[in-house]
């Protein structure tokens, strides 16, 4: 038996073990989960004063331990004292990612132990980054937890995690604490089946960013034999879809290959904010325990804006995350659920009056059959009302193969130029994004 596969039977033993019991761990993790099951169920007035009491208690640290703050609400002139109740919380100045980077991250944080650096955004071009604490990673796992067991999750069931690193070398490794077997988003999928066969391993659900689960199934949905050797077809019940709008069309495909069920969640990274399809697909209900979150006019556009309960080494507080958000339902002013507008942020593409499109929009509102020959769009914009539009063929396309003629542009004033690859643009970190840049 190898090494990786005894790690595996060890790991899935020890997961069965209660939390509450593990050192380090079970105390921070057993407050988080218990957090979430006493707020829930409390009146909704006393949901807001408990909102009320951490959002206060945070913006108190700021205003002591934090110079970017305490000069910010200086020069805007907010006060402590201005925030009485519930809904004094919007009085507070919002901050967004361009103040955050303008500034050194010593004077937006505090040197706390036990804290380390993380970065949220890299995506964009302009990663921001700010410490956390260890507690935080914690605490964030009861939450996923709580959240996947909609799925009939529990924490001894094995996951598959793609996930960007090149260190793995093209093998499989094994999180003992995370109970997943990491597979690196660049290795080749029939590499990554063929050495699932090997390990034999009964592995229930899959993790990882939606586009590349969808490349995945198309994979398997091609190769039959090198997915029913890997045993998946027999063991799979669900999939865990992160950090990027889930397309309906990759969803779909997910779904029906694997013929399991697909659960999507947003925010995390920042810890202000968690939200997930408790009860609907694309609507994601807000677990206001872990932060508070809110819907805020922005330029126009509706905003989501987050504040952290917990992380006092780079606390964000009313951050604008720049996404985008619609069909808000409200329990008296206080956020139960919402949706994304079609993607995060930054995807959106300009035409020559200069008005934004959004990419999901062009690239699966229209019903294009390019997407009879093509797995994946992309496209990049480097001027105003012209773009590029990447494809990836499904097979080999005729000569003379126009990709022009498949992609409905009736009433965009955009020019398309079409460009084919034979893979989709990935970032460092595995995420195949709607918008690129020029090849």
């Amino acid at each position: 038996m190898n090494s990786l596969k005894i790690k595996i039977k060890i790991g899935s033993v020890l997961n069965r073990i209660p939390y509450t019991i593990v050192p380090f761990i079970g105390g921070v993790y057993n407050k988080a989960y218990q957090d979430i099951l006493r707020f829930e169920k409390l009146p909704i007035a006393e949901k807001k004063v408990c909102v009320y009491e951490r959002v206060f208690a945070m913006v108190k640290y700021a205003f002591e331990k934090i110079p970017f703050y305490q000069d910010y609400y200086r020069e805007r002139g907010f006060q402590l004292s201005d925030l009485k109740s519930f809904d004094d919380i919007e009085k507070i100045p919002i901050i967004n990612k361009s103040m955050l980077l303008a500034v050194p991250i010593e004077q937006r944080s505090a040197m706390l132990k036990g804290m380390f650096m993380a970065n949220t955004g890299g995506s964009s071009g302009h990663p921001l980054s700010f410490y956390k604490t260890k507690d935080l990673k914690v605490k964030e796992m009861a939450y996923f937890h709580y959240m996947w067991s909609t799925l009939g999750y529990r924490k001894s069931d094995v996951r598959l995690h793609f996930v960007g690193r090149s260190h793995l070398n093209g093998k499989l490794s094994y999180n003992i604490i995370e109970n997943s077997i990491h597979a690196d988003v660049y290795t080749p999928f029939g590499k990554i089946l063929s050495q699932l066969a090997e390990l034999g391993c009964k592995i229930k659900f899959l993790h990882a960013y939606p586009s590349v689960l969808y490349e995945f199934a198309l994979y398997c949905d091609s190769h039959a034999d090198e997915y029913k050797a890997s045993g998946l077809n027999k063991t799979l019940k669900g999939a865990f879809l992160k950090s990027e709008y889930p397309h309906p069309m990759f969803r779909e495909k997910i779904e029906k290959v694997f013929g399991i069920k697909t659960f999507s969640h947003y925010g995390h990274t920042e810890v202000c904010a968690l939200a997930g399809e408790l009860h609907d697909a694309l609507k994601y209900d807000v677990l206001q325990s872990y932060g508070y979150v809110a819907p805020r006019k922005v330029d126009g556009e509706q905003h989501l804006v987050t504040t952290t309960y917990d992380n006092f080494a780079s606390p964000l507080i009313q951050y604008d995350t720049e996404d985008s958000v619609s069909e808000c339902t409200f329990d008296d002013g206080l956020l139960a659920a919402f949706q994304m507008s079609g993607g995060r942020s930054g995807e959106y593409i300009v035409d020559k009056a200069g008005k934004k499109l959004s990419l999901t929009g062009v690239i699966f509102g229209n019903h294009h059959k390019l997407f009879d020959y093509c797995s994946q769009m992309q496209i990049a914009q480097s001027e105003q009302g012209k773009a590029i539009v990447y494809y990836v063929p499904k097979q080999e396309l005729s000569e003379g193969f126009e990709p022009g003629d498949y992609f409905e542009t009736n009433n965009i004033e955009i020019d398309f130029k079409f460009r084919k690859i034979d893979e989709p643009i990935k970032t460092k970190i595995g995420k195949v994004l709607l918008k690129v840049e020029e090849q």
